[in-house]
């Protein structure tokens, strides 16, 4: 009897610990969704972005990353390649504009905004790209053999709502924006 006791207090404690520290990340995510959703960049936006009168809350959106969670369990159940998927997507997330940056820079991309590195600036950005990649390659080694497979897909899906219409709807910066940035030539 002490033996079940003390492990189903250890397992109920785990649950709530699990649970209240995953259960408000959910919703601050889920509230990054909804107001990701304004700017109709999102799949579904108009419902994404739609806030519960009841619970004054993205509901929809809570409930989505909730269900994205929970479905990005089933595949890989290997808690470390679930997070190295998750700092590979980051990584290619703060590495896709310096890359961008660096292809155009100087050709269609003629100024810098307020801070700029000047001439260091391609070297820098190749260093950066370079890196990262070597970062994306370490995090896709085994026993992460399958971070390759669920990346692909999520980068194929990605490609395929862009074309399919995300492109369409989204305007691009503001117009302020790109006078402002247009006059200091």
């Amino acid at each position: 009897m002490a033996v079940w006791l003390a492990v189903s207090s250890t397992s109920v404690r785990s649950c709530v610990s699990k649970f209240s520290g995953t259960a408000p990340a959910g919703v601050r995510r889920g509230k990054c969704i909804g107001a990701c959703g304004i700017n109709g960049g999102l799949p579904a936006s108009s419902a994404l972005r739609r806030v519960s009168e009841r619970y004054r809350t993205p509901t929809l959106a809570i409930w989505t990353v909730a269900a994205a969670a929970t479905l990005s369990t089933m595949y890989t159940p290997v808690y470390e390649t679930m997070a190295a998927v998750a700092a590979i997507l980051l990584y290619i997330s703060y590495v896709l504009p310096t890359a961008l940056g660096f292809a155009t820079y100087g050709r269609r991309w003629k100024v810098m905004g307020p801070w700029t590195l000047g001439r260091w600036y391609r070297p820098l950005a190749a260093v950066s790209v370079i890196g990262c990649l070597g970062l994306i390659a370490i995090g896709m080694h085994p026993p992460n053999e399958k971070s390759l497979w669920i990346v692909g897909g999520v980068l194929l899906l990605l490609a395929i709502l862009w074309f399919a219409g995300v492109k369409d709807r989204f305007a691009g910066p503001p117009e302020a924006l790109v006078r402002a940035t247009s006059s200091r030539a």
